[in-house]
């Protein structure tokens, strides 16, 4: 149920299986996975008409691994008002409906940086200006300037909290960043796989994240 993915935004996809216009949106939906999976972004694709033991070779064979819903008597499609295929839609943080027929990278952007806002909590009136960097998900900047605020002694045990709340959105990050760049060396694309590692490395040069460029 869409309900259960409340507080989460979720890229819906409906599709055919034999549909050469939906063939061609797999591959960016692949890769958006691939992506954002890490930062929170739900993935729900639903397939009209075929079961799964008929879906799972042509997955395979193309090396997709986004989770897919079988719509074999098309129900859940109409429940939907889809009236053609691909249809995508993307649902926001609050279970509303943001986009429909279309889901661009600003788009996600925007409402995963809702989410990271709401991960993030209650901000300390100290570590305001750290909002913003979480909005554009500078979360290098962000725990640059939460780290050292925790530090002191005195300090206020929110601050902490806070800390730890933007460290893991920091992680998600990382994470995120090391899964695509995984994906990037599975089609050959080092270079861009390299400059990816390297721009994460510069990011959280400096903090008690900072990671290890890795081939």
């Amino acid at each position: 149920r869409l309900s259960a993915l409340k507080g989460k935004p979720v890229f819906l996809l409906f599709w055919l299986r034999d549909c050469p216009h939906c063939a061609k949106e797999l591959p960016r939906v692949q890769a958006l996975y691939e992506r954002f999976k890490a930062q929170g972004l739900q993935m729900v694709t639903v397939v009209h008409k075929f079961r799964p033991a008929e879906v799972l070779p042509r997955m395979q064979r193309d090396g997709y691994t986004f989770p897919v819903v079988s719509d074999p008597d098309g129900s859940q499609a109409r429940a939907f008002g889809v009236g053609r295929r691909p249809a995508v839609y993307l649902i926001g943080i609050d279970g509303r409906v943001r986009t429909s027929n279309r889901a661009s990278d600003r788009d996600i952007g925007r409402e995963l940086g809702r989410y990271r806002l709401a991960q993030a909590g209650s901000i300390p009136a100290a570590l305001a200006e750290t909002r913003d960097m979480i909005w554009q998900h500078r979360l290098g900047d962000a725990l640059r300037k939460t780290e050292p605020a925790t530090k002191s002694a005195g300090a206020d045990p929110s601050l902490a909290a806070y800390r730890d709340r933007v460290k893991r959105l920091a992680q998600a990050k990382i994470q995120s960043a090391q899964d695509y760049a995984a994906y990037l060396r599975r089609g050959r694309r080092d270079a861009e796989a390299d400059r990816l590692l390297r721009a994460v490395q510069q990011e959280f040069a400096g903090t008690s994240l900072a990671p290890a460029l890795t081939r």
